[in-house]
């Protein structure tokens, strides 16, 4: 500080005294007072200093002079921090404890008979309470008031601390982000150290995410940790985690919540919550409100809480069930209602208009497909069990709508396209627009009538047969269903094949299936009825082969003379699909046009380009091979080529020239029966 400066260290009064005779009089301040600091020189740093002072003690006079009038208005920092529902209602007792009876009745037992486990495992879906009853348990072994109790008092010192979150008992463990050994390393460490209270409780949260070392050095604790110490482990992956670590801890599995569990708890919440945020709601639209929340959530209450936390803060007053949706993505009930009757009446103008006005106002499609697939579910098993609405969980107003709606629909029908948006709803995962996915299910499944594939199916079996010169031993039934209808087709079984006769055998194993006894016992007729007065040949004694339910049931040596194609086909395919359903399905869409001693060559046609590669695919292929060599009891090689099937017998008959013939059976060895 300078010399100058120095000086000014007097009292108020003595610098007013003074200023006021240098300058001459007690008016001769008013005249400089407005004159700049830089004209002023020193008597400016005196005047600056003296204001500022006599400021300073007004202030602290008068504080309140200085704060805002509106004593509504208060400073953000003085606000009670916002805290969320998940945690506001989060529960704190066993008896808040919603949907988990089974876990909450073995606590609470184990802890009033003083049998209290040194590890426990808490596995099962996000969301369902595996974190709160470890604090809950954590509170019931540290309670102070005649503790370890199954009802914990929430009021002494230790149930406040392990409330906030503060205990120095508690310590809770993010696997995620302590997944090494060092981490492992420093929890032994910390074992070993008495607890304040009575418990140490560790809970290791997502302990899947540990490394397989840290489990390696977390295993001699767990196994025998300090008598002072419990850990509880949660995960949402029960399958990642190790058997070393499963085998030592008592494991308790956490269900999804129902909907009507969810519900009830949400409407706890919101009556509480209008009141304190002073909003309105419909009553009329309050339980659609809280199911479509509950739907959305998938059984996990937190999600539920969540998301209704999110509706109150942006609603402006009211909550209504078309904000709601539009904030959850989620088509209301009439829309998916007047979805599903459009699709039973086959109407794809209306449908594509939904699913253009779904995409115009913002829904996401793949959720619409899944809310459609869930539909579909529940309007089957009100359909299959009537008297199980208990598996549906909505309200009696909205079951009696939906068994309306099943009933109008065929059973088969209902069924196929249940099944068809729940295969489309996985798929439309890994696709890129699932726009172009739904529209073209939407127009297979309305346009393309299955009952003409069959007719064109039947047509080119006529074409075939008409080529077979000798009648035909026995006839044959096929069932096809369609749309809930049951029509009975019977062609002719094959006569005995001749070298070029190979492509009657050109068939998938959809084609037939099995007759009725009742159909078969009737006498029934070919495809066309032209052949009743046909002589009937005795049919060959077949060997006594067992069902093909699984690969051991399978006949221990067949040659291909002892089966027909279709028969043989019929085998194969059902012996793959026990192991593999969806190369089944590949089986079904080619064509068997060689079985021979020499080869067995199968047929696609070529615009399957995807059957074809799926068929070639290395396991795949093998198990085809293998399941020829459990047929035949020996290894015949496999072909698989590509042959045009879509204009009758033709082409199939063209693809057989190509390929080595097959060696004909004897009449004499079609007539004779086998040896014993």
């Amino acid at each position: 500080m300078s010399p100058r400066k120095k000086k000014t260290t007097h009292s108020n009064e003595n610098h007013e005294e003074s200023l006021t005779e240098f300058l001459g009089g007690e008016g001769a301040e008013s005249d400089f007072s407005d004159a700049p600091q830089s004209e002023l020189g020193l008597f400016g740093e005196i005047l600056e200093g003296s204001e500022s002072t006599t400021q300073d003690e007004e202030v602290e006079q008068a504080p309140e002079a200085v704060l805002p009038l509106d004593k509504s208005v208060q400073p953000r920092a003085h606000q009670e921090p916002y805290v969320v529902l998940a945690r506001r209602y989060r529960p704190q007792t066993f008896q808040d404890i919603v949907g988990q009876e089974h876990v909450r009745d073995a606590l609470c037992a184990a802890i009033s008979r003083g049998e209290i486990g040194h590890a426990y495992l808490f596995s099962g879906p996000r969301g369902t309470g595996k974190t709160s009853t470890a604090r809950i348990l954590a509170k019931a072994l540290n309670c102070q008031e005649n503790g370890p109790r199954p009802d914990p008092c929430g009021k002494c010192a230790s149930c406040r601390a392990i409330a906030a979150g503060s205990s120095l008992d508690v310590i809770e463990i993010d696997a995620a982000s302590n997944t090494g050994v060092d981490n492992i390393r420093d929890l032994r460490t910390g074992v070993v150290l008495a607890p304040f209270s009575r418990y140490k409780v560790y809970i290791v949260d997502e302990v899947h995410m540990l490394s397989m070392q840290a489990f390696n050095a977390l295993l001699k604790t767990l196994e025998e940790p300090p008598p002072h110490v419990v850990f509880v482990l949660a995960t949402t992956e029960l399958h990642k985690v190790p058997e070393t670590i499963v085998s030592r801890c008592q494991c308790f599995h956490f269900r999804r919540f129902t909907v009507s569990e969810i519900v009830r708890q949400l409407d706890r919440i919101l009556e509480l919550e209008l009141s304190r945020r002073q909003l309105f709601i419909a009553p009329g639209e309050r339980q659609a409100i809280l199911e479509l929340i509950a739907r959305n959530s998938e059984g996990g209450m937190r999600d539920a809480q969540v998301a209704l936390d999110q509706i109150l803060v942006l609603s402006k007053g009211e909550i209504t069930l078309a904000a709601v949706q539009r904030f959850l993505g989620m088509a209301n009930v009439s829309a998916l209602d007047e979805f599903v009757r459009a699709l039973g009446e086959r109407r794809t103008e209306d449908l594509l208009l939904i699913i253009d006005e779904l995409v115009q106002s913002g829904f996401d499609l793949e959720r619409f497909t899944r809310d459609v697939a869930h539909y579909l579910r529940d309007l089957l098993i009100l359909r299959a069990a009537p008297s199980r609405e208990e598996l549906i969980g909505a309200a009696p107003d909205r079951l009696m709508a939906m068994r309306q709606l099943s009933e109008t629909l065929p059973m088969t029908f209902l069924f196929n396209l249940s099944r068809a948006f729940a295969s489309l709803a996985d798929q439309m995962k890994q696709m890129l627009h699932a726009r172009f996915a739904l529209e073209f299910e939407i127009i297979r499944l309305t346009k393309l009538d299955p009952v003409d594939d069959l007719k064109r199916l039947i047509d080119r079996l006529d074409g075939v047969t008409g080529k077979v010169s000798s009648p035909a031993p026995e006839t044959r039934g096929r069932t096809f269903t369609s749309g809930g209808e049951r029509s009975v087709v019977t062609p002719p079984s094959p006569s005995p094949p001749e070298k070029t006769e190979l492509s009657r055998d050109v068939l998938r194993p959809s084609d037939k299936q099995v007759v009725d006894p009742a159909v078969a016992s009737s006498g029934a007729t070919g495809v066309t009825g032209e052949r009743e007065n046909v002589p009937h040949t005795p049919r060959p004694v077949e060997t006594a082969t067992p069902a093909i339910s699984s690969p051991a049931t399978a006949p221990a040596s067949l040659s291909p003379g002892q089966l027909s194609g279709t028969e043989f086909y019929q085998k194969l395919v059902a012996l793959v699909a026990n192991e593999n359903e969806a190369l089944s399905r590949s089986l079904r869409e080619a064509a068997l046009v060689k079985l021979s001693e020499q080869a067995v060559v199968l047929a696609v046609n070529p615009a399957n380009r995807f059957v074809y590669d799926h068929l070639n695919r290395g396991p795949n292929f093998k198990k085809i091979c293998a399941a020829i060599e459990q047929l035949l009891g020996r290894p015949i090689p496999l072909r698989i080529e590509f042959s045009d099937l879509g204009d009758g017998g033709g082409a199939a008959t063209e693809a057989i020239k190509r390929i080595e013939e097959a060696p004909s059976k004897t009449a004499a060895d079609q007539g004779a029966p086998p040896e014993k």
